[in-house]
This record gives structure tokens, sequence and C-alpha cells, in this order.
């Protein structure tokens, strides 16, 4: 459980860290703090496991929203996409499993 839980707090953590670099290369924009809100989410889950829905939120709205940004600024990466809902499935598989 310990690892399931270190592995959701880096998943929120690279997120937050991939934002980042993204803000110095281009310019900030609106989707940046959602972004990290949304990464948050996962990791306040992985500290505390107590509001379960955060986990669900926290993958779904990520998946939802990246789709969104790769659709109205016509920069949707397919293989990245594929990436994030395969981890997303199976951390919730496995979270489900573990509880």
């Amino acid at each position: 459980m310990i690892l399931f839980r270190i592995f959701i707090f880096l998943y929120g953590l690279l997120t937050v860290i991939a934002v980042g670099e993204e803000v110095k290369v281009e310019q900030f924009n609106w989707s940046h703090p959602i972004y990290i809100l949304l990464s948050l989410c996962l990791m306040i889950f992985a500290v505390k496991t107590d509001p379960e829905w955060l986990l669900y939120f926290g993958l779904i709205a990520l998946i939802i929203f990246a789709v969104f940004m790769g659709v109205t600024t016509n920069s949707f990466h397919w293989i990245h996409l594929i990436v994030r809902l395969i981890t997303s499935i199976t951390l919730i598989f496995v979270w489900n499993w573990l509880k």
C-alpha cells in the first residue's frame, strides 16, 4: 500500500514538474493552475486516503482536461493520452484491489 501511495504522489508531482517546465518554455496560460490543482488532488490522496473520491476525480479529470486542451490547441498527442489512460486505469484497479 505504501508503494502505491508513493507512486500516486510521484504521478501528481511529475505533472506539476511538467507544467513548471512548460511555463518556462511557453507563456503562462489559464490551463496551468487547473493541471496543478488536479495533480494536488492526487498528491493529497497519496498522503491522506480518507477522501477516496480524490483519486478518481484527479485521474479522470486529468484525462478529460488533457483531451480538451489537446483539441482546443490543436496539439493532441495520442501516445500521451494512451499512456495516461493505461496508467489511470491501472491505478484505479490496483487501488480497488488493495483496499
